[in-house]
């Protein structure tokens, strides 16, 4: 490698020299002496690159290494000759057992108390910048590696940015999920929640009913018991991660990042070498920044809703699940009013047959009883102070908290309490019933986001008996019609049946007044004007109030047609007609 000047030979001959070297040194020791390997450094040192041996020179004249300003024997610097050595060897990884292994000097050296001196010096080496620690491996620097680390570590990189990464490992990365899946009916329901590190959102906008904060050493809010019980009462869940080896990786790894951005090691002759170099270091305090933060949070402390959360599960992901789990059983405690789910095949199903036992009031089990009941009052509600309810607003109560209901279940309920007669449309201000809209458009009505807003509900008053009879006793003295129905919508469809007939009589009728003049024609006009404004009518409530208010005139309206409908349908008219025709003959006489 490039450590090597130009006079060091190549190959076995180079190697033996160093051993015999070293060996020399040691002849007059006592038996069960070894050969340290930084002694190797020794042997080559006049043929090493400036770069490399002006580090160890150096390190001989820092009093913090060297505080007692010896010639040679300084531990601290036998440790920094020893990762020179190995700096280029790949297959020996610069750890601390390892490295403490190349340092026993005698076969009876006390291993436990040498890794301790071994740690000891390479504190103090990396203080001095002169070496470097990437996780749990050490490197040795060259000059031009010290002078590039010494602007790395004066690049500033401000606590917002930091947090922001943090959140990034642990959002996209550690747990990536965006949404919790609540098991019942195999996933149906998915709820996003709020992403936060200490006192930073991960995304801008988050409005969810649940959140996961994780707040790490450096967070300044208060860390205690009490304080972190109060503290998921209001995010919905806490977790409290003892993270102090990460955030070191971290920072290390942005400054790299900040540094190499600014490309102002450009004046550096292998800037190259050391830009692809720190490249490599930036992935590797990525990923140990990863895995120092995965092991804290697999022994953080969870906290949900005010509790400090027991979780046996050891997995990140595991955990943060069964914690948000338990969230969700607490926030979104009407969930469970969703007994039957239903699809578009149910609502469709629903809106041909009426719902069967589905549907709300009839006899036995009835599908999602108190998920149709919270709907009716909140609809009700709002109709009681004169207000309308648009399907938007009936979706932004109950796809929140306390409910966190689908899209398709809405749907069906909404469907439900309409089908069942409970609900009134209107469309652009025009009333929707099975009478003037077909069961596709009702559907596509509930269904369509472009009608969200349009489609308003309200509760449907029910129609008092007292209109219902007056409805009845109008058919019946009217159209001659008994058995009407006793659903409100099918009998305003069965009133307009006949009344469209009978206006139909009434036109043909009036043909005839344009060539005589027939009695009873102001009856005729009466009755047109009565019909055609009970068949402009849509909204069942108005038409049999109209009804009730008319009655008198539709009572009177079926006495003075009748002998009128006698009149046209017998020889009376004929008669007429002769008589008028004779009586014109006799005037133009």
């Amino acid at each position: 490698h490039s450590a090597s000047g130009k006079h060091l030979s190549e190959g076995e001959r180079s190697m033996l020299a160093m051993f015999k070297e070293s060996a020399e040194r040691l002849k007059t020791q006592e038996t069960g002496v070894l050969v340290p390997f930084h002694m190797f450094y020794d042997a080559m040192e006049n043929f090493l690159d400036h770069s490399h041996k002006g580090v160890i020179i150096r390190a001989y004249d820092n009093s913090c290494i060297n505080p007692e300003r010896k010639d040679g024997g300084v531990f601290a610097i036998n440790v920094l000759k020893t990762l020179f050595l190995i700096k280029y060897v790949t297959e020996i990884e610069a750890n601390t057992d390892n490295i403490t292994s190349l340092m026993i000097d005698r076969l009876d050296t006390d291993r436990l108390e040498l890794k301790g001196r071994v740690e000891e010096a390479l504190k103090v080496l990396t203080r001095q910048m002169l070496v470097q620690k990437n996780g749990g491996i050490y490197v040795f620097l060259t000059d031009e590696e010290q002078e590039i680390n010494r602007e790395i570590e004066r690049q500033e990189v401000d606590s917002g940015t930091v947090l922001q990464k943090a959140a990034e490992l642990i959002f996209e990365d550690i747990f990536p999920d965006r949404k919790y899946r609540h098991p019942a009916f195999n996933g149906r329901y998915a709820f996003a929640y709020n992403q936060a590190v200490d006192d930073q959102p991960y995304k801008a906008v988050q409005s969810h009913d649940i959140g996961l904060r994780v707040l790490t050493s450096r967070y300044d809010g208060g860390l205690d018991d009490s304080a972190l019980r109060i503290k998921s009462g209001q995010d919905r869940e806490v977790v409290l991660a003892n993270d102090g080896a990460f955030w070191g990786e971290l920072q290390t790894y942005l400054k790299i990042e900040k540094y190499l951005q600014q490309g102002a090691a450009a004046r550096t002759v292998k800037y190259e070498d050391i830009k692809d170099a720190k490249r490599k270091e930036m992935r590797t305090r990525s990923e140990n920044a990863k895995l120092y933060l995965t092991g804290a949070l697999k022994e953080a402390a969870i906290y949900v809703n005010g509790d400090i959360a027991r979780i046996s599960v050891k997995e990140v992901a595991g955990r943060f699940n069964e914690a948000l789990g338990r969230l969700v059983q607490t926030v979104y405690h009407k969930l469970p009013y969703i007994d039957t789910p239903m699809d578009d095949a149910g609502l469709r199903e629903l809106m041909r047959t009426g719902g069967g036992r589905l549907a709300l009031g009839t006899d036995g089990p009835v599908a999602n009883i108190h998920a149709l009941e919270d709907v009716l009052d909140f609809i009700s509600r709002n109709s009681r102070v004169h207000m309308k309810t648009s399907m938007k607003s009936v979706k932004d109560r109950f796809m929140r908290a306390p409910y966190g209901f689908v899209d398709d279940d809405i749907h069906w309920l909404v469907a439900c309490l309409f089908k069942r007669g409970v609900l009134t449309f209107t469309v652009n201000g025009a009333g929707v019933t099975p009478l003037n809209s077909s069961q596709e458009e009702i559907i596509g009505f509930i269904t369509k986001k472009a009608f969200a807003e349009k489609l308003l509900m309200e509760e449907r008053t029910r129609v008092p008996e007292g209109d219902k009879k007056a409805v009845r006793e109008v058919m019946k003295e009217l159209f001659h019609a008994g058995g009407a129905p006793e659903d409100e919508d099918a009998q305003m469809q069965e009133f307009q049946r006949h009344g469209r007939r009978l206006l139909s009589e009434f036109e043909g009728l009036e043909q005839g007044y344009q060539s005589c003049p027939y009695p009873g024609r102001k009856t005729l006009e009466r009755g047109r004007q009565l019909l055609r404004e009970v068949e402009a009518l849509q909204q069942p409530l108005e038409f049999f109030q109209t009804i009730a208010r008319r009655r008198d005139d539709f009572l009177d309206l079926a006495e003075d047609y009748e002998p009128l409908d006698a009149f046209f349908r017998g020889e009376q008219r004929e008669i007429f007609r002769r008589a008028v025709d004779m009586l014109n003959i006799y005037e133009d006489s």
